[in-house]
């Protein structure tokens, strides 16, 4: 499960893993990174079942 940012500090904080994972050729974390900063969170417009 993908955790989306929700406020600036997360927003800023996966920014930088981002980067971090740019620089360092982590091809999973610039995957999960993307998928945190990626807007909007199709999980807000539909009901969620667990």
């Amino acid at each position: 499960m993908i955790a989306h940012v929700q406020t600036g500090e997360e927003r800023d904080h996966a920014q930088g893993a981002l980067d971090n994972a740019l620089k360092t050729n982590d091809a999973h974390a610039v995957f999960v990174a993307c998928m945190q900063l990626m807007q909007p969170c199709p999980a807000r417009d539909e009901s969620v079942t667990r």
